[in-house]
C-alpha cells in the first residue's frame, strides 16, 4: 500500500490484506484529518506499490506490473507509458510531474540498484544506486533526494545515499537500521517512521 498528501489531507492506494492473492487490493480513500471516507478504485490491484503527491494530484507505480496510474483528485487514469523496470517495496520522492523511484526488488527477493526518473509524461533510466536496496525510504525532489533504510545484502541498510541530480553519493551512517519504513521532509531535513528493525 501507499500514500499520499499531507496531515489533514490525504490518500492511501492500494495494498495487500493477508497471505492470500485475493486479498491484493485496489482501493482508495482519502484522510480529511479526522475520518477515512472511500474513493474511486485504482483501475487494475497494485501492491508493495510506490507513490506520492498530494490527495488531489497523486500517482501509483509499480508491482505486479509496471504501469504508472495518476490521480486528479476524483478519478485514477493510467498513464501514457510504464516502468523500464518493473519491481515492488520501491519508494518514490518527489510530485505526480517529477520525481525518482529509486531500488527496489524483483521478486526472490533481488534487490536492485535501479533509479528511474518521471518527468510527468515519461521514464528514464538515471544512475545506479551505489548499493541495491529495497523497503527503503526516500525523500526529495527528481535533482535533490535521499534514500535510507531499507534492506540489502546481509542487513537493513545502513548508510544514506543522495542524489545530485546526476550521480549518487554515499551519505552518513543512521544511527536506527530498519526497513519497511515510510520517510518525509526533503533533502536537507528528513524523518522516517516506524518500521522492521534490523
Amino acid at each position: 500500500q501507499s500514500g499520499a498528501g499531507s496531515q489533514n489531507a490525504g490518500l492511501i492506494f492500494g495494498g495487500h490484506y493477508s497471505g492470500s492473492p485475493s486479498a491484493d487490493s485496489n482501493t482508495t480513500q482519502k484522510w480529511d484529518g479526522t475520518s477515512w471516507s472511500g474513493a474511486n478504485y485504482l483501475p487494475s490491484v497494485q501492491y508493495c506499490n510506490a507513490g506520492d503527491g498530494t490527495q488531489n494530484a497523486a500517482l501509483s507505480h509499480g508491482y505486479p506490473s509496471s504501469i504508472t496510474y495518476t490521480y486528479d483528485g476524483e478519478i485514477w487514469s493510467r498513464a501514457a507509458t510504464t516502468l523500464v523496470s518493473s519491481r515492488s517495496v520501491v519508494p518514490y520522492a518527489g510530485t505526480q510531474t517529477a520525481g525518482l523511484l529509486i531500488g527496489g526488488c524483483v521478486w526472490g527477493p533481488n534487490e536492485v540498484s535501479c533509479t528511474e526518473e518521471y518527468d510527468g509524461t515519461s521514464w528514464t533510466v538515471r544512475a545506479p544506486l551505489i548499493t541495491p536496496r529495497y523497503a527503503n525510504a526516500a525523500v526529495g525532489t527528481a535533482n535533490d533526494a535521499v534514500t535510507f533504510g531499507g534492506d540489502y545484502p546481509g542487513y537493513c541498510g545502513q548508510y544514506n545515499e543522495n542524489f545530485d541530480g546526476t550521480t549518487w553519493h554515499r551519505g552518513g551512517s543512521m544511527t536506527s537500521l530498519g526497513s519497511y519504513r515510510g520517510g518525509r521532509g526533503s533533502s536537507a531535513g528528513s524523518m522516517w517512521s516506524a518500521g522492521m528493525a534490523s
